[in-house]
């Protein structure tokens, strides 16, 4: 109710735009959420933040191509946040895009670190032939690795 009477106080309030559709998020109306979501983004079309959580919710959803759009827009704007940067990263190597991926992590990870995120989610989506490929390279930059010795021995031979 609070977020509802700032907003009708002040219909472009940010922070009760996006307080109110994080709680339709908890409350898993994706509906009333994207549209909340989507009015902040109108009224503040240069604010990252809203648009990653739009990103996010639709990650949550598994929509990966409009996840992509959003976080891409979140990270064109503020292109050194690096948790815009991770979760663009793993959106693209979820949606099948590991070399665009890699490109993302090499941003904010040494080479070994970016390599492991991407074979995370290679092996998530059942890649593990490439996986393996990219622990290997990994483990070669850097062999006392834990991360990435561990999922190597999980993924077997």
């Amino acid at each position: 109710k609070a977020y509802q009477q700032a907003l009708e106080i002040e219909r472009d309030n940010l922070q009760a735009l996006v307080g109110l559709a994080r709680l339709y998020v908890q409350m898993e109306d994706f509906q009333h959420a994207q549209s909340t979501y989507e009015l902040a983004a109108k009224m503040h079309p240069k604010k990252g933040g809203v648009w990653f959580e739009l990103g996010m919710l639709h990650a949550r959803k598994k929509d990966w191509k409009q996840s992509l759009e959003y976080l891409t827009k979140a990270v064109e704007l503020e292109p050194e946040n690096r948790q815009f940067l991770n979760n663009y990263g793993f959106t693209l190597a979820r949606s099948g895009n590991f070399e665009e991926s890699l490109k993302v992590f090499l941003r904010t990870n040494e080479p070994s670190k970016a390599r492991y995120q991407v074979a995370r989610m290679m092996n998530h989506v059942g890649r593990n032939d490439e996986a393996r490929e990219l622990l290997t390279k990994a483990l070669a930059e850097k062999p006392d690795y834990p991360e990435a010795i561990e999922l190597l021995s999980t993924l077997g031979k």
